[in-house]
Parts: structure tokens; C-alpha cells; sequence
């Protein structure tokens, strides 16, 4: 078993704000444990391999979604086919000479 990290371990491990993280573990988004609870504070700790291994199973979510993503943020649409700049170009501008 690894070792427990800290509230401050995780914020600096992920590049987050303490309210980050709380928000995270409120959520049940981050794994951790609460190990003392009184009226006004509550410890929590993370275990590294947990962590460890929530971050690789969020890494191949993130690699699964850029396959299907087009580049915008949504799926390409089934039979999507791109065009070409010049193609775009002609349509924006009826001008242009290469359109003719």
C-alpha cells in the first residue's frame, strides 16, 4: 500500500484550489477516506495508488473522447465529410476568383 496524501498533496499533484478538491470529494468524484470527524473539521486523506489510479482511468476517458471528438467538443455526425478551406473560402466570398 502507498503512502496518504493531504488536501495540499493532491492540490499541488493536480494543479487545483483547495476548493477543487473539496468540492471533488463532496461530489464522491475523487476517491478518499475520512478518518476523524468532529463538529467543525474533518480529516481526509487520499491514498497515492487510488489517486494514481483514478488519474490513468480519467487519462484513457479523455483519449477515448478525442477519437470520436471532431475538434470542437462533439461527436462528427454520421456521414460527415469535410471540406476543403478553399471550399469554404469560395462559399464566404463570391468574389473570389478561383470560385469562378
Amino acid at each position: 500500500m502507498g503512502k496518504w496524501l493531504k488536501v495540499k498533496d493532491i492540490c499541488d499533484l493536480l494543479q487545483v484550489s483547495k476548493s477543487t478538491v473539496y468540492d471533488w470529494v463532496h461530489q464522491g468524484f475523487l476517491p478518499h477516506i475520512v478518518i476523524k470527524r468532529n463538529k467543525r473539521k474533518q480529516t481526509i486523506r487520499f491514498s497515492e495508488d487510488a489517486v494514481e489510479n483514478w488519474m490513468k482511468a480519467k487519462e484513457r476517458e479523455t483519449r477515448k473522447a478525442r477519437k470520436i471528438d471532431n475538434g470542437y467538443g462533439f461527436p462528427k455526425p454520421e456521414g460527415y465529410e469535410s471540406t476543403t478551406s478553399e471550399e469554404r473560402r469560395c462559399d464566404s466570398n463570391e468574389r473570389w476568383e478561383a470560385c469562378a
